[in-house]
């Protein structure tokens, strides 16, 4: 069976073995695990290696990770193979979000810069989003392949700066965009 690595999105990186029984920490970014019911099933893998599938039957929530339980994982020998691998869920059991303005930082990617929605695209795209403690910041980087250097403009994804997203139209609103981008 082929696995499709675009239909997945990650939701953490396994850490550490935890106590002696099979325990493994896995620290996210969001709270994806939290909202899923045990028995469930995740993918892994570690650099290049292909996708494995795993079956995790608990999940506790600590102070900033989870522990969680691995069907066939039994010892702190056996999940330390483990560390520092990619946890993975297939997009579409994400849980759903709970406003409509809510949405994933996968989603925010490939969205095209726009003065305003349904304006003139400014020729940047989301390239990257980078977890800051005080705020996240977008990556935009320029959309015509041909140039020699694709140059990075980094905007801090704070209301002053990003306004409105269209996951349709595949639009993101930069205010004051001429602070940022030359077009």
């Amino acid at each position: 069976m082929s696995i499709d690595p675009s239909s997945f999105v990650s939701i953490g990186t396994f850490g550490a073995s935890h106590g002696v029984k099979g325990l493994i920490k896995v620290f996210t970014s969001g709270d994806t695990l939290s909202q899923k019911k045990p028995p469930i099933t995740v993918y892994t893998k570690k650099g290049q290696e292909s996708f494995t599938s795993l079956s995790l039957l608990q999940i506790h929530k600590q102070a900033n990770h989870f522990l969680v339980q691995i069907d066939g994982f039994v010892s702190k020998e056996s999940v330390a193979v483990l560390t520092n691998s990619e946890l993975f869920l297939p997009k579409e059991e994400l849980p759903q979000t709970e406003h409509p303005n809510e949405i994933y930082t996968f989603q925010l990617l490939g969205l095209q810069a726009v003065p305003s929605i349904g304006g003139e695209h400014l020729g940047y795209e989301v390239t990257d989003v980078i977890d800051n403690p005080a705020h996240p910041i977008l990556e935009f980087k320029v959309l015509d392949a041909k140039a020699e250097t694709l140059p990075t403009i980094l905007v801090p994804f704070l209301d002053q700066f990003i306004g409105n997203w269209d996951i349709h139209k595949q639009e993101i609103e930069v205010k004051q965009w001429e602070q940022w981008f030359e077009v």
